[in-house]
């Protein structure tokens, strides 16, 4: 006869299965219709789509991450006065 063993918890231990996680962080995206398809047309031979989207992700950032601190809002203010009536 044979013992019945739950070593799940085996000192106290618990045991990861599967690869470690690479990325922390989800996000699920709804984009315009045919990006998708835009995407894969750009994509090279052995490329993911996650990856390209990834990449794409962070040179925007990267490239916004540059702009000197309050640039938007003296853009916003720039239109906002360029948008109003002049005054006579």
């Amino acid at each position: 006869m044979h013992d019945i063993v739950d070593d799940s918890s085996w000192a106290g231990h618990t045991f990861a299965m599967g690869r470690p996680k690479q990325f922390d962080e989800r996000i699920q995206l709804t984009l315009v219709e045919g990006t998708t398809g835009r995407i894969d047309a750009l994509l090279e031979e052995g490329e993911y789509r996650l990856d390209f989207i990834r990449t794409a992700i962070e040179a925007e950032i990267d490239k916004r991450s540059t702009k000197p601190v309050g640039a938007k809002d003296r853009l916003r203010r720039l239109m906002d006065a360029a948008s109003r009536p002049k005054r006579s």
